[in-house]
């Protein structure tokens, strides 16, 4: 997540690579669903475990 200068704010990248190519997300109130190109299952994270400001 970047600010309006460009700045990263929260890197949600999977370290471990387990997640590729990550294509889109979707916020909700309690949720990021997370898209990629090549992932066979469509991935989720609980929004306050992302701590998104």
């Amino acid at each position: 997540m970047n600010d309006r200068e460009g700045k990263i704010m929260i890197d949600l990248q999977d370290s471990q690579g387990a997640y590729p190519e990550t294509t889109s997300v979707l916020e909700t109130t309690d949720k990021l669903y997370i898209q990629s190109l090549h992932a066979n299952s469509l991935a989720w994270l609980p929004a306050k475990q992302a701590a998104l400001p």
